[in-house]
């Protein structure tokens, strides 16, 4: 705080209140745990290019990033929660002063706290989104078109599931359009990302005979000069979580050529695009010395034919971040090969093969008992159990070929659905998370006398 007593302070409001700036007023109005200034001012629209100072936020010295909020002149800001008990929006009164200047009419202007913002970063764009758990505030969005391609996991209205990921399988491709008959689409809690095209009004309309006939609206003028050939591309979007982790989630750019050119055979390192990329046996991607990605040679060909039949190509290009996983190292305590029952000594329930047959198919089924009785229940004999010491999770399999996946926790374990946060529990009111009704424990039948 030595800094704020050090700096210079003036008064701008002054007794008749006539000030260019009229209120200043302390809030979160972003969420994000650090307050901020919303300043109430009069005066014209700054000229183009003065509309935003950001420099770097540095207290110490006093520097603050500065945000112009909206074109309209106030004389008072209020803050609160209109829209949500979880939401700030903040509204304004316009500026009326009493013997100096009257407003014919007061104007009062509510600024709804936007989840998604946008802001410019070097030469591009870059938005920042809320995580998909975080969002108290939805809106819904009709989308007229047939479907819409997405990134992720969703379930339509009628319960068809639907997964994307990034890329498809190796060596295969897949469609990312989902078709909801009920125009409803529901996601998990890690949320999905949807990409929309909209047809424009404001660019021109088809068929193109020159490239200058199409309008692009760029309020960057950014350019790409391309060696003599006609070759587009459009400013990058950068999308990141909002939050203090500032962690990315991709890098969107677009790419076209001019109407009737081809683009000579080339090869490209710094883009991806499936399954244009050399990869090794098991689909992961080569690289070269230099560490781009491997590309074979290929080409952008067009045509010549008649241009009310001509059409052209714009690639979009999503560039995700590089997922790693970092091992973790933990003390599991692993039972040697050997005939098991599965016991849950709070509820006194075993986890038996149904029939006792464990072949192919077979359900696991949990059936109440006397764990006092000595009977091995026909769980069978485990497949000899496989520890790596950097994995906390560790699978194990029934004899017959059933798998499933278990978290342990020294001699407590749960049974969990294989890729699924579904656990098998004996207590059918118990939900996903940990409790004594889903522990379950390895009890050797071997040692049984």
């Amino acid at each position: 705080m030595d800094a704020w007593r050090c700096m210079e302070w003036s008064l701008v409001v002054r007794d008749r209140r006539a000030g260019v700036i009229h209120q200043v007023v302390c809030a979160d109005i972003d969420g994000d745990g650090v307050d901020e200034f919303l300043v109430a001012m009069m005066g014209s629209k700054p000229p183009h290019g003065k509309e935003q100072d950001a420099p770097a936020v540095d207290l110490k010295n006093g520097k603050f990033a500065k945000f112009k909020l909206g074109d309209v002149s106030a004389g008072r800001v209020a803050t609160g929660n209109y829209r949500s008990s979880h939401v700030l929006d903040f509204a304004t009164v316009s500026y009326s002063v009493l013997g100096y200047f009257e407003s014919p009419i007061l104007l009062v202007l509510l600024y709804e706290a936007a989840p998604i913002t946008a802001e410019k970063l070097n030469d591009e764009v870059l938005f920042r989104v809320p995580r998909p758990d975080a969002i108290r505030i939805v809106d819904k969005y009709p989308v007229k078109q047939d479907g819409v391609k997405l990134s992720g996991q969703t379930r339509t209205g009628h319960g068809k599931l639907h997964e994307r990921t990034q890329t498809p399988a190796p060596f295969e491709a897949s469609t990312i359009t989902v078709k909801a008959e009920d125009d409803t689409i529901s996601t998990r809690n890690e949320g999905g990302v949807f990409v929309l095209f909209e047809r424009s009004n404001t660019s021109g309309l088809p068929p193109f005979t020159d490239m200058s006939q199409f309008c692009a609206h760029n309020l960057f003028p950014l350019r790409f000069p391309s060696s003599g050939d006609e070759f587009y591309n459009l400013v990058g979007f950068h999308v990141r979580y909002g939050d203090d982790s500032d962690e990315p989630i991709c890098h969107i750019q677009l790419w076209t050529t001019g109407v009737n050119v081809s683009e000579l055979i080339f090869k490209r390192g710094d883009t991806r695009t499936w399954p244009l990329w050399r990869t090794s046996a098991d689909g992961m991607p080569l690289f070269r010395d230099n560490g781009t990605v491997d590309y074979p040679w290929h080409a952008w060909i067009a045509g010549n034919g008649d241009p009310d039949k001509q059409k052209f190509d714009v690639w979009v290009a999503f560039e995700f971040p590089p997922f790693i996983s970092l091992p973790k190292e933990a003390n599991v305590k692993v039972p040697v090969p050997g005939t098991y029952r599965l016991i849950n000594a709070k509820a006194e329930a075993t986890a038996t093969i149904e029939g006792g047959d464990s072949t192919d198919g077979a359900s696991l089924m949990v059936s109440r008992s006397n764990l006092a009785d000595q009977t091995s229940f026909g769980s069978g004999t485990w497949d000899e159990l496989v520890h790596i010491e950097e994995c906390v999770v560790c699978e194990f399999g029934l004899a017959g070929g059933d798998w499933a996946k278990v978290d342990w926790d020294e001699v407590k374990f749960q049974i969990r659905l294989v890729d699924t946060n579904l656990v098998r529990s004996v207590n059918k009111n118990d939900d996903s998370l940990a409790s004594q009704g889903q522990d379950w424990i390895f009890e050797n039948v071997n040692d049984m006398d």
